[in-house]
């Protein structure tokens, strides 16, 4: 029979081989999991890439986590812009969810950090997420370039739906606005010729593009050929310097939020220069 002191000897020798046989197994564990991590990573490295900048830790988090849930996207976030500028990712980013909070569109820290996306030489796409809904507010962020304003107060498939859209190329804008905006159709700005240097023909037809008419109803409505409302179309969006009928429709819009400088010069410097003479 064993002895006390060679049962205990035995004991611990079973006790380490079954630690050892533990801890090779969580270390095989591991390098599954790795190995599982690096295959959906390659797996996924196809799917656009979504970058997330929020200040807020847990909500960028969580936002990140339901987009990729909703929609096949890949997802990165980030604290502010300088840290994406400063990333690895920067190139190939699909496009960049901004979130603004209750910033008003005339604030300069904004506009500048919008310009500092849109003029990049990479031309990632912005969609910005902000807590106003008021068209001009909407209007003027779109205006820099941006290419869609998502509102806090709508669900997470509207938003999935938006980025989907914009990463097709499309431009997004809350249905709301877009339901305030015909009141344009109603009662359009006499000076949209004289802002835009459009002819007549192409304001009547740029306010029929604004009010969501396909071009054959802008065609029998003018009386003229669908040929030469595509014409006249490709026209006015070269003049407003727009990309899209979805674009148009913004321009004008912004057009009859607030009054745009004539594009004649003022004379009154010269009015001034002659009051001067006759004192003199």
């Amino acid at each position: 029979m064993l002895t006390h002191t060679a049962q205990l000897s035995a004991i611990r020798d079973s006790a380490s081989k079954d630690d050892r046989h533990d801890r090779l197994d969580k270390v095989k564990l591991r390098l599954a999991s790795s190995a599982s991590a690096v295959d959906r990573d390659a797996s996924l490295s196809h799917l656009p890439l979504i970058v997330i900048i929020d200040s807020r830790v847990l909500v960028r988090e969580v936002l990140a986590r339901a987009l990729e849930e909703e929609v096949q996207i890949r997802s990165r976030v980030f604290c502010d812009l300088d840290s994406w500028f400063a990333s690895d990712c920067r190139r190939s980013t699909s496009a960049i969810l901004l979130r603004i909070g209750e910033v008003k569109s005339d604030n300069p820290g904004l506009m500048k950090d919008l310009q500092r996306i849109v003029v990049d030489d990479m031309c990632v796409p912005v969609v910005v997420l902000g807590d106003n809904s008021d068209l001009s507010h909407i209007v003027d962020i779109l205006a820099q370039g941006v290419r869609g304003y998502i509102p806090t107060n709508v669900d997470l498939r509207i938003a999935a739906a938006a980025l989907s859209l914009v990463l097709a190329g499309g431009v997004y804008l809350p249905a709301s606005s877009i339901l305030e905006g015909g009141q344009l159709c109603k009662d359009p700005n006499p000076d949209i010729g004289r802002i835009f240097d459009l002819t007549k023909r192409q304001v009547e037809i740029a306010d029929r593009v604004f009010c969501g008419k396909p071009n054959k109803v802008i065609a029998h409505e003018l009386n003229v050929c669908e040929s030469t409302v595509k014409v006249h179309i490709r026209t006015i969006m070269k003049k407003l310097q727009v990309r899209n009928r979805t674009e148009v429709a913004f321009r004008l819009r912004a057009a009859q939020l607030r009054p745009f400088p004539s594009t004649q010069p003022s004379n009154s410097s010269g009015v001034q220069k002659e009051k001067k003479r006759s004192v003199a």
